[in-house]
């Protein structure tokens, strides 16, 4: 699976790769802050921060 072609994502910080990440939405128009927390049974992303203009 792929996400659509207006969300880019990249690592927030670039020291900690595996910390939060930043998904730009609709080319600027919005953002999330997340940390993806891997679990055998229940992966899960959590959202720290959200904007939308």
């Amino acid at each position: 699976m792929s996400l659509p072609h207006w969300i880019t994502v990249r690592p927030l910080t670039s020291t900690c790769p595996g910390g939060p990440h930043i998904a730009d939405l609709a080319g600027g128009r919005g953002w999330l802050i997340y940390t993806f927390i891997w679990r055998h049974a229940e992966p899960q992303i959590t959202v720290t921060d959200a904007f939308w203009t």
